[in-house]
């Protein structure tokens, strides 16, 4: 589908990308279910780290809408599924700490 993107997760962020790039902004609940996509470790292991990745894109790109509890939930989910158990733990502090709603 496209050139040097094996999986699911990858093809996610080059369509993610070339939004971006187009200067089209997606909404909260777009790139929440981005993260979700992007969680899948049948496709690939490492997944999470790009829903993680994805996750700190949202709070640092003035592009895309900061995440909310239902962004960080997508990320635990895709952390957990991966085995990443500090990761998923981590993120529900930072939740806890201070998404906006």
């Amino acid at each position: 589908l496209i050139p040097g993107h094996e999986n699911g997760a990858r093809i996610v962020m080059a369509v993610f990308d070339s939004l971006l790039s187009q200067g089209i902004n997606p909404d909260v609940v777009t790139c929440t279910l981005a993260i979700k996509a992007m969680g899948d470790p049948n496709s690939d292991p490492s997944s999470w780290k790009l829903a993680v990745r994805f996750l700190e894109q949202l709070k640092s790109d003035s592009r895309l809408p900061d995440p909310n509890e239902y962004s960080y939930s997508a990320a635990i989910v895709a952390c957990a599924r991966c085995h990443e158990y500090t990761m998923a733990l981590e993120l529900l502090k930072e939740m806890r700490n201070g998404v906006s709603n």
